[in-house]
């Protein structure tokens, strides 16, 4: 038996109706058990095509004795399908979309069964409802509580690692966010990790307590420290994003390292074949899925 989390979503036709009809239909499925189905949330659509009507968001816990996570989201398909789901462009208008956002412990990461949902933890519209029905489930790859997830969005900071400083500033003016200046904060003579994670730390917080509902952006962030003892640390970016670049064989092997280790949090990897565009793309999404 595996305890699991369905994102439940539809901005076509009747939506509330939607959302029901596949709660009601995944009840009646056999394996599943202790079905909790969340309240529903009206939100704005996030990228793809323009002049797409609001969506209507939820998110369901249930005990899954029906066999496999490929074998549950099938059954999802067959609901979509009912329900007259096409699929076709990319984040595009839907009658109803249902997304297996956590099994139990397990990973997946084939190209069309993503366990746990890589985006889901920078979300707002999945965390608001996924909160509701199971707070204490772990996204294994961030190593965090839904509840933690959904705590970390609010302040917003996002943190660019390997980004110029006129790519930070591009992401800034297009999703109006305040620019935290790394080089001023560490100064001519960068301290140690530490010490440094301590100063962007007071930074960030005067920025908060100046405008707390101006999200914040950064061109770094110190790993080394969040790698070692501090990742518990009360100053924590809602989203960190490794831009995509020429990186050495060194930054490489360090970075499957970093992402390897638990309890990291929010991170966002950008693929090395991206173009700019497409990366500024991916990141103001992120930002918008954040502030929604």
């Amino acid at each position: 038996m595996h305890t699991a989390l369905i994102g439940l979503g539809s901005n076509l036709g009747d939506r509330e109706q939607a959302i029901q009809h596949a709660a009601d239909a995944l009840g009646d499925r056999p394996g599943v058990e202790r079905l909790q189905l969340s309240r529903l949330l009206h939100t704005k659509p996030i990228g793809g095509p323009d002049g797409q009507g609001e969506f209507v968001n939820a998110a369901i816990k249930l005990d899954y004795r029906g066999g496999t996570a490929r074998q549950l989201l099938t059954q999802l398909h067959d609901i979509e399908r009912q329900w007259g789901r096409q699929r076709r462009e990319r984040w595009a208008a839907r009658t109803l979309d249902l997304d297996v956002l956590i099994f139990g412990t397990q990973r997946h990461h084939a190209a069309d069964l993503q366990i746990p949902h890589p985006r889901m933890p920078w979300r707002r519209f999945v965390l608001e409802v996924a909160v509701e029905v199971g707070p204490e489930m772990i996204h294994v790859d961030t190593g965090w509580t839904i509840e933690r997830l959904h705590r970390n969005l609010t302040p917003t900071w996002i943190a660019v690692h390997g980004a110029s400083e006129e790519c930070v500033n591009q992401i800034a003016q297009r999703c109006s966010l305040q620019v935290v200046d790394m080089q001023t904060v560490a100064g001519p003579q960068p301290p140690a990790s530490l010490e440094l994670l301590d100063r962007v730390t007071h930074e960030v917080r005067q920025l908060w307590n100046q405008a707390p509902q101006r999200p914040l952006i950064s061109a770094a962030w110190p790993d080394t420290a969040i790698a070692t003892s501090r990742h518990q640390h009360p100053a924590w970016p809602s989203l960190r994003v490794l831009w995509p670049g020429n990186r050495s064989t060194a930054e490489q092997q360090y970075l499957r390292w970093l992402s390897g280790l638990p309890d990291q949090g929010p991170r966002l990897i950008l693929p090395d074949n991206i173009s700019e565009d497409g990366a500024l793309d991916e990141v103001c999404a992120a930002v918008q899925s954040i502030s929604s």
